[in-house]
């Protein structure tokens, strides 16, 4: 492995950074953080600037939007990434190349899904470290799905009306992107760097002022106002994380003071380290969105008010994610966008398997090769698999026993039971994402040892002995009822 990294390593462009003459490793140092990061902030943040400079551009100039943005995302990914950032470029002008040769064929999106999946995995392998790096495969795991997903939309719009379900009727383009419409979906500033992901049907309505409805267009308050409220709870997420980011990272938990601690302890800061550092997560998508907001990108219809939304790219739902009682609110809070690019583009296309379950395992073992190649990755999307299957059962199972879902319960029983789904969700997370953070068997196994795999040992627990106990007493429930109703015929 060591040999094969030698050898690609031989081929990589080179790591420097872009606009050298910006001294920002001094700015960085005195700021006491990353230049790396520092960097990659600038690049998310000049989109401000950029996106107040768009909107002075005519309504009908639609190859100078696309031109603009593509110059404009060029220029952070050089910032960030220097000449590597030509591989980003390579990327997107072999789409090209293929929907050119190949047409709106099956082959195309073929083509597209192998050629993106594997130019991501090898620049994953090149780039290989100790940890996670910011470098140009960041912005290309985010080029890997939008391609891919061009693809697919551009497929369907040559494929028969009736064959197509109502989401592919909606985003099916039905004709080839021009060479300035892909590079301009590709590099637009408010999504190249970090997403969110969207659609090239919502672009295209965006560039030719088809998205935002014609009494919304002029009404520039309500965006600036939506756009600068998500830019503030960015700011306060920011202030948080930087605050207790070097008291809680995932390496301490492999330092002998955090080993010798209570079990109960130990299980706790797990957690608080989950919220702490997925935070970075949350700050650089709320920045992400603002911007979008801000340009019109975002927009998302009219409430029965009449008052335009603008919360059609987000990736976080705060209440959801914090106060949800189960795993599935993570998944519908969490990342929002690119779980639902995986489910439109993956899941819902592996529908000819006729299995769920076999769509569902496919899906996360994608988007764990999507997020590289450590052990770690594949682990936190096996132990998310396993929870939603219990998580199922579960609830089922309540509704056999109380024939009440969880819905209809009643306000007092109801918050309870939200309360410890909340917590348990906390600290089982809490576990799981070590996994991701620490990506490398030798590390996080160290971990999971040391808490006795706590959420495993749950999990083999419901088969081994609440499964097997509580449908016994379903099926003794229900031979009794059906007794009943036999003696009450006969009477």
């Amino acid at each position: 492995m060591d040999a094969i990294n030698d050898k690609l390593n031989s081929y990589v462009i080179g790591g420097k950074y872009g606009f050298e003459f910006i001294p920002m490793e001094e700015i960085a140092k005195s700021l006491g953080v990353s230049a790396v990061g520092l960097r990659f902030m600038c690049g998310i943040l000049v989109g401000y600037p950029f996106a107040l400079i768009y909107l002075l551009f005519p309504k009908s100039a639609y190859n100078r939007k696309h031109f603009y943005f593509t110059i404009t995302g060029i220029t952070i990914t050089y910032f960030c990434f220097g000449a590597d950032c030509i591989y980003n470029l390579f990327s997107i002008f072999m789409s090209y190349v293929s929907f050119s040769l190949l047409g709106p064929s099956i082959s195309n999106v073929i083509f597209n899904f192998l050629f993106h999946t594997t130019f991501l995995f090898v620049g994953y392998v090149v780039n290989a470290t100790e940890n996670y790096d910011v470098k140009w495969t960041t912005p290309q795991c985010i080029l890997c799905l939008r391609l891919i997903g061009l693809a697919w939309d551009v497929y369907d719009g040559h494929q028969p009306e009736e064959t197509l379900s109502e989401e592919q009727k909606y985003f099916r383009i039905t004709k080839k992107p021009s060479f300035m419409e892909m590079f301009g979906f590709s590099y637009c500033f408010c999504g190249c760097l970090s997403g969110p992901q969207f659609s090239f049907q919502r672009y295209i309505r965006f560039t030719t002022n088809t998205l935002v409805d014609a009494d919304i267009q002029d009404k520039q308050s309500g965006r600036f106002a939506a756009s600068f409220k998500r830019f503030l709870s960015g700011l306060l997420v920011v202030a948080l994380f930087t605050v207790f980011d070097s008291s809680y990272r995932s390496d301490m938990l492999l330092t002998s003071k955090v080993l010798n601690k209570p079990f109960l302890e130990k299980v706790l800061l797990m957690g608080i380290i989950y919220y702490v550092q997925f935070a970075k997560y949350v700050f650089v998508w709320w920045f992400a969105e603002s911007i979008c907001m801000l340009i019109g990108l975002s927009y998302d219809g009219k409430d029965s008010h009449g008052n335009a939304k603008w919360e059609g790219l987000n990736n976080f739902k705060f209440r959801k994610f914090f106060f949800g009682a189960f795993f599935q609110d993570i998944i519908e809070s969490f990342n929002i966008q690119t779980n639902r690019w995986s489910g439109r583009y993956v899941f819902k296309r592996l529908r000819f398997l006729g299995n769920r379950t076999a769509s569902h395992v496919f899906t996360l073992l994608y988007l764990s090769i999507w997020h590289g190649f450590y052990i770690g990755y594949l682990v936190m999307f096996v132990l998310e698999f396993a929870t939603m299957i219990i998580e199922r059962e579960v609830r089922g199972t309540f509704f056999k026993l109380t024939n009440i879902s969880f819905d209809e319960l009643s306000p007092v029983t109801r918050y309870p039971f939200q309360a410890f789904g909340a917590v348990y969700k906390f600290l089982a997370c809490g576990f799981y994402v070590q996994a991701f953070m620490l990506l490398k068997w030798r590390k996080f196994s160290i971990v999971y040892a040391n808490v006795y795999y706590w959420p495993v040992v749950l999990m083999a627990s419901w088969y081994i002995i609440a499964k097997p106990l509580l449908t016994m007493i379903i099926r003794f429930r229900k031979r009794s009822t059906k007794n009943e109703e036999t003696k009450s015929k006969a009477e």
